[in-house]
């Protein structure tokens, strides 16, 4: 049964409940001393450290790349990702890149690992200085929604924190094993630069169309804060249970950052 919202939302289109916060780029000497403190505690915790958007100087990203691993500068992967971003007008200084799981790859991560590993992408991402994250993998996905699948928010952009616009698409790894899906994949990333180009201030491009609930079709009724789409059907129980869930994690991680302050 419709109530009045529904009826509102029918006749006017989809709601939506998103915000953005206001970017402010920072100076040079800023993110000098930002990244430099960063870079020292990713050697404390015998992390990869971060490659910053650096030409020389230190300087305000155009985007972040997040990957599940270290994925070092000669790798297919990243090479091949270069390439596509340079065809759109985004050059390789211009990029900074940002490890999920920031540990040698070749060991299984500890507990203590993954909640330090969470505190410090966020501090990679507030250094980086920037509003758009290419969110590279199912990992990376998993760090910004943890319910969700990768193939059910491809293509299409979100919000994190408020703070940053995301847009997600399979790891480059995967399509250069299977050629046949480059074109779509490359049609996103050009998609997501699109976005990055336009004004986010009046309304985000780029939002999920349908219904992000498997196997459902339905048209979105409702976009919640992160800029995920719900139908009338799943809209209310769904939302507020991943509201849930993302609220028990951020308790994780300002608990683990207290206690490494001994506050």
């Amino acid at each position: 049964m419709s109530g009045p919202l529904e009826d509102l939302i029918d006749i006017l289109g989809a709601e939506v409940a998103i915000k953005l916060n206001k970017f402010t780029p920072k100076t040079t000497k800023r993110l000098t001393i930002d990244r430099g403190m960063l870079d020292i505690e990713y050697d404390d915790h015998k992390a990869v450290g971060v490659d910053w958007a650096f030409d020389g100087v230190h300087k305000p990203s155009k985007l972040v790349v997040l990957w599940d691993r270290p994925t070092p500068w000669k790798a297919g992967q990243r090479a091949y990702l270069r390439r596509v971003l340079l065809g759109a007008g985004v050059y390789d200084d211009e990029v900074t890149h940002v490890w999920v799981s920031p540990y040698d790859p070749t060991s299984p991560i500890l507990a203590s690992q993954a909640i330090a590993s969470n505190r410090l992408v966020f501090a990679a991402l507030e250094a980086a200085n920037t509003r758009y994250v290419l969110l590279c993998g199912a990992p990376s996905v998993a760090m910004w929604r943890p319910e969700l699948k990768l193939k059910e928010v491809s293509g299409s952009a979100g919000v994190w924190d408020r703070k940053w616009v995301v847009y997600a698409i399979p790891n480059p790894v995967t399509v250069l094993r299977e050629p046949m899906p480059q074109g779509e994949w490359r049609l996103w990333l050009y998609n997501f630069i699109d976005i990055l180009n336009s004004s986010c201030d009046d309304g985000l491009p780029g939002l999920m169309a349908k219904c992000v609930m498997k196997d459902c079709t339905d048209d979105v009724l409702m976009y919640d804060p992160d800029g995920i789409g719900w139908c009338g059907r799943h809209w209310k129980k769904e939302s507020q249970k991943a509201e849930m869930q993302k609220f028990k994690r951020k308790k994780k991680i300002n608990l683990a950052q207290e206690e490494r302050l001994d506050i």
